[in-house]
């Protein structure tokens, strides 16, 4: 039976546009879970690295800074203190999503 990580680890991996199904077989049976588990049992200073520049857009990315800040978000619940790291055009995007205590690295 599949429970709820099994099921996101498939959701991911949907509709997938860029290939990273390719790396599936590369990945041991839940990594969702045991990253979840990794996170919550080292709580601390946590970085979280998001944003890229997309070249046919010229323009960074708009998905990953609030996913990564919603993730941050509920990591500062628990108590774990963040920090996200990003480039210069992602930057921006990240700031205005993210509570002002935690520090944006360019």
């Amino acid at each position: 039976m599949s429970d709820a990580f099994t099921k996101i680890e498939e959701i991911v991996l949907q509709d997938d546009m860029r290939g990273m199904s390719a790396l599936r077989p590369h990945m041991d049976p839940g990594y969702v879970r045991s990253s979840a588990d990794l996170l919550l049992s080292h709580q601390g200073l946590i970085f979280i690295a998001t944003g890229f520049h997309i070249l046919a857009a010229d323009a960074p990315e708009t998905d990953g800074p609030p996913g990564a800040v919603a993730i941050g978000n509920a990591l500062a619940t628990l108590g774990s203190d963040i920090k996200y790291i990003t480039d210069e055009l992602s930057a921006t995007a990240v700031r205005a999503v993210a509570d002002p205590s935690h520090e944006v690295i360019e």
